[in-house]
């Protein structure tokens, strides 16, 4: 493994770590509370629409984690 490799992992790895305290966390407990909502609600189109926002929410959760892990450290900070 090259340098450059290693330096890359260790940028994804360090960003992760610090994503994953806050950002990943808060998400994924917006998802667990939306859910849960929905679970209580007896009114089917506010079901539906938490259930969609939950989806959202965790789609965009998948999407970032999916970047973040692709990310070249060569292009951030330009």
């Amino acid at each position: 493994m090259t340098g450059a490799v290693a330096a890359g992992i260790d940028y994804r790895e360090r960003l992760a770590q610090q994503l994953s305290g806050t950002v990943f966390d808060e998400l994924n407990a917006l998802v667990t509370r939306l859910a849960a909502e929905a679970s209580r609600t007896h009114d089917t189109g506010q079901r539906a629409g938490l259930m969609a926002e939950a989806d959202t929410v965790a789609r965009l959760l998948a999407r970032l984690r999916t970047t973040l892990f692709t990310l070249d450290p060569s292009d951030v900070g330009g």
